[in-house]
């Protein structure tokens, strides 16, 4: 296998998987934690309105971003070594799409504003479509960080970007920008997050493109751009949906409670990518070995990922107005609904990580395809009965999800949807008592909504970890290790 001069190097001074977990949690509890804070406070500035009009370009430009990116990052981390010529054709590639994509959303501003009868989203669209330029331009400095372990640099970078682009954001909502306050939050993010990426890798790019060196990374990276692209665009298209026949209003509910339901998602997701795929990669032809790095990962998904959930279902009523104020107390039961669906989440993504780190690239996709017509034919039936139903088709499309991978897992590693469910079920039960102890306190104090979600945060934590200690679902030193970070060596 061929390696860059610093190839070596990286490899034998690798940071510990423990290690990189506790510090790509901190990376994205720490940015979705200042994302979110100002997220509180441009609700309270601004209307749902305002977000639902950028809600609508959700679908435009996750589609472009993903044919941007193109699955190469993936690919160039699935690799675990490559030479400059390589990776230098990868950012050639990206930025040429990305500025490909960038124009064409521009142009086809018009029309996506005639498509949801808003004038207000031809400006809109063709400032927001920078971002797929900028995000295209920092994508090969993610992926050589994430796999040289180097995860403390995109702490940094990450934190610093959000801090900038908040403020920005809160700064035009009290000067009245309205929408373009989010819009300039975006932007900035976007732009700031790259250029601390130049300025923090040495890297870059040989004055040399070649799509021959390029060819094998596309023949595993296609797929999962072809995936993304389904996700992006079929896993989006509620935004599209209901943007069209409900209003921007609508919308903006919609995606209040599912940003807010996605926050424990995004953290779990964003830790597992950059950590367990790329130590799966490396395990990837020791098969007793990944199952046993595969099932503690899931167990330590679980453990965190399933008491935030359930907790957030069962505190949704005094928190969502407490955050955002009551104009978008509408979105409490979707908040519900969707959280139940997210409990299924750790179980999709194990599966979908191992695929990946094992090379099977196109599986992924045929699965993909599989699993987006049973949303997309629950979400057509849904959506015309309103947003309760929309999130009520996630869950019945979730259950669906979880058997058609756990099949092909128990193929690959001998790790099956049986295997999995009695090791994620204990956790699962806990949580759901636990959840009825938060929401039963809810219902028994009456001192107001910050004195009540302390108390019932104060109780989840109590009632779950006693539990899970208590039966024996887990050690002490094994609490320890899943809050830390995962060591499956």
């Amino acid at each position: 296998m061929r390696s860059s001069p610093t190839e070596a190097r990286r490899l034998n001074g690798r940071p510990s998987t423990s290690r990189n977990t506790l510090v790509s949690l901190a990376d994205t509890v720490g940015r979705q934690a200042i994302q979110f804070g100002f997220t509180i406070i441009l609700a309270r500035l601004l209307a749902p309105e305002e977000f639902g009009l950028l809600a609508m370009l959700a679908i435009f430009i996750g589609l472009a971003s993903v044919m941007a990116e193109g699955g190469l990052g993936v690919a160039l981390i699935q690799r675990q070594a490559t030479t400059p010529l390589e990776e230098s054709s990868v950012f050639y590639f990206n930025a040429a799409i990305g500025a490909a994509m960038t124009l064409l959303l521009a142009l086809a501003a018009p029309y996506i504003a005639m498509l949801y009868g808003e004038p207000r989203l031809v400006a809109i669209s063709a400032a927001m479509s920078l971002n797929v330029l900028f995000n295209a331009l920092g994508a090969i400095h993610v992926a050589l960080l994430v796999r040289e372990g180097r995860l403390g640099v995109q702490l940094r970078i990450g934190l610093l970007a959000s801090v900038l682009s908040g403020s920005f954001g809160v700064a035009l909502a009290l000067r009245g920008y309205g929408a373009w306050s989010l819009v300039g939050q975006s932007l900035l993010g976007s732009a700031t997050f790259t250029a601390l990426l130049w300025a923090s890798h040495r890297w870059r790019p040989v004055r040399a493109f070649s799509m021959q060196a390029l060819r094998p990374l596309l023949h595993y990276s296609v797929p999962l751009m072809a995936s993304g692209v389904l996700d992006a665009g079929f896993g989006r298209l509620h935004t599209l949906l209901i943007g069209r026949l409900h209003g921007a209003s609508s919308l903006g509910l919609y995606m209040r409670a599912s940003t807010t339901q996605q926050l424990p998602q995004i953290m779990l997701s964003s830790a597992m990518q950059r950590v367990a795929l790329p130590a799966m990669a490396a395990r990837q032809r020791d098969g007793a070995h990944m199952l046993a790095f595969t099932r503690a990962s899931l167990r330590s998904a679980s453990l965190l990922y399933l008491p935030a959930m359930l907790g957030m279902a069962a505190i949704a009523e005094p928190l969502v107005p407490f955050l955002f104020g009551p104009g978008w107390a509408p979105s409490i039961p979707v908040l519900q609904v969707l959280c139940l669906a997210g409990t299924l989440y750790p179980l999709h993504q194990i599966n979908l990580i191992l695929l990946k780190a094992m090379g099977h690239s196109r599986l992924f996709l045929r699965l993909e395809v599989l699993k987006k017509s049973v949303l997309v034919a629950l979400l057509l039936v849904a959506v015309p009965m309103g947003l309760l139903a929309v999130a009520w088709s996630t869950v019945g499309a979730g259950l669906v999800a979880v058997a058609i991978n756990g099949h092909y897992t128990r193929r690959l590693v001998g790790y099956g949807l049986s295997a999995q469910l009695r090791d994620f079920a204990p956790f699962l039960g806990v949580a759901l008592a636990m959840a009825g102890v938060v929401w039963w306190l809810g219902q028994a104090i009456t001192f107001g909504p910050a004195t009540e979600l302390l108390a019932q945060a104060a109780a989840g934590i109590l009632v779950y970890g006693g539990a899970c200690l208590g039966l024996g679902l887990i050690t002490l030193g094994e609490l320890r290790a899943a809050v830390t970070g995962v060591d499956a060596r």
